[in-house]
């Protein structure tokens, strides 16, 4: 039996526990931490019909994003 450190759940503890982190990241993608992502684009972007320029503004809503059924196949189920 594994018993949790004194001090808490340390890195080394967490490594061994991959099912944790999928969790987190599961829990993530439907509630994010953040509204909106802005970065400029690099490079030219494909967005759909448009792309957005080398140089421009990107801003994406990970809440969106992250419940596209083209990438998940059920987005709004914890999975």
């Amino acid at each position: 039996e594994m018993g949790l450190p004194e001090a808490g759940i340390d890195q080394q503890t967490l490594t061994r526990l991959p099912h944790v982190e999928w969790a987190v990241r599961e829990a993530e993608r439907l509630h994010p931490v953040s509204d909106v992502l802005i970065r400029f684009a690099i490079e030219p972007v494909p967005a759909g019909e448009f792309e957005v320029p080398a140089g421009w503004l990107a801003i994406i809503s990970p809440a969106v994003a992250h419940r596209l059924p083209e990438l998940f196949p059920n987005p709004h189920v914890y999975d």
